[in-house]
């Protein structure tokens, strides 16, 4: 329940609020030895974009680890991926978030998942559009097909970030 009201305030960018929920969550996972992917995966997102990398690269991490393997059936690893991805390319690793994002929209397309697709798209183009070499038309492309998808499923907060992101180039 902490997790769930955690999300909602993450989704709300009350960052704090988001922490505290999602770090008084761990305790019974720690305590019983329950590991819930989503809640690594949320705290350490919390954590990065607070600008704490150091804190939440590792729980990223370890939120799409103990996905990968505790869930068969995959779900919600398409969205960890992609906010690893998000993890990297603030911090710079840019490698290494492009190669996160493409393996999020691979899954999430594989799986369905229009939302985390287009997620993963804005994520490209982010990606693209910057570094020391920007790739201006692939950075149009991937943002122009997430806007287009984000719009489809009207997703506000990824269609302004599209705009952003598209502006900027």
């Amino acid at each position: 329940a902490r997790a769930a009201l955690g999300r909602v305030h993450l989704a709300r960018g009350e960052l704090e609020r988001a922490t505290a929920l999602f770090e008084s969550g761990l305790v019974p996972s720690r305590d019983w030895n329950i590991w819930d992917s989503s809640v690594f995966s949320s705290l350490g997102y919390a954590h990065v974009l607070a600008g704490r990398l150091d804190e939440g690269l590792p729980l990223l991490q370890e939120g799409v680890e103990r996905g990968q393997s505790i869930d068969a059936l995959g779900i919600g690893h398409a969205m960890r991926l992609s906010r690893l991805a998000e993890g990297y390319l603030l911090a710079g690793r840019l490698d290494e978030a492009q190669a996160r994002a493409r393996q999020a929209l691979e899954l999430a397309t594989r799986q369905g998942e229009r939302g985390n697709a287009a997620y993963a798209r804005w994520l490209l183009g982010e990606i693209a559009s910057i570094g020391e070499r920007p790739e201006p038309e692939d950075a149009r492309r991937w943002l122009g097909e997430a806007l287009t998808l984000a719009t489809e499923l009207r997703m506000r907060p990824l269609i302004a970030h599209c705009h952003l992101g598209l502006g900027k180039l």
